[in-house]
């Protein structure tokens, strides 16, 4: 399956997933991601604004307002930077992605003590299909920072399904939600 056909097929069943099973997840993520960062003492960690149907993050920055969350800016040739966020902050959207103001404090990645990178399927090894920009496939190139994605249990593939290129590079833990079925 190329990268586009399973990238389709995963953002269909996230959308398609009921309000019961999506709060679930969550909640079981979030709980997975407390017991991690209490364990490890991370605090200054690299997140994402996620837009339906991704993970919904600002759950994260609502729950943990002790945690220093940085968000990434895009900047020119396909980078980002990752800048302070509180909830409550000032935000401004490029290509319909929430990111942090411009003045907002800003940290280089490699001073996080986490980085949450956000991808639409996932496989054992860590190997992730991402949105298509190679935004992160860059940051991960020379990254020395932890990294882990927290995913819907439908975002994972027993096995890889693609072909991996020379800019794919793993994530080192990836984290699926154990949820319980709630029917509706």
């Amino acid at each position: 399956m190329d990268k586009a056909e399973l990238r389709q097929n995963t953002l269909t069943q996230l959308a398609n997933l009921t309000g019961s099973e999506r709060e679930a997840a969550e909640l079981n993520l979030m709980n997975q991601f407390e017991t991690l960062i209490k364990q490890r003492g991370y605090r200054k960690i690299g997140f994402y604004y996620g837009k339906f149907p991704e993970l919904t993050t600002t759950k994260f920055f609502e729950k943990f307002p002790e945690i220093d969350f940085y968000l990434p800016r895009i900047m020119p040739k396909r980078q980002l930077r990752f800048h302070l966020y509180k909830v409550g902050d000032s935000l401004e959207e490029e290509w319909g992605i929430p990111q942090p103001i411009e003045s907002a404090p800003d940290l280089d990645v490699n001073e996080l003590d986490l980085l949450i990178v956000p991808g639409v399927a996932f496989e054992p090894a860590g190997y992730r299909v991402g949105f298509g920009g190679g935004y992160y496939d860059r940051v991960l190139k020379d990254l020395k920072t932890p990294t882990v994605s927290l995913i819907f249990k439908e975002q994972w593939n027993q096995q890889r399904v693609w072909e991996l290129n020379e800019f794919d590079l793993p994530v080192q833990q990836v984290i699926i939600d154990q949820r319980e079925t709630i029917s509706e």
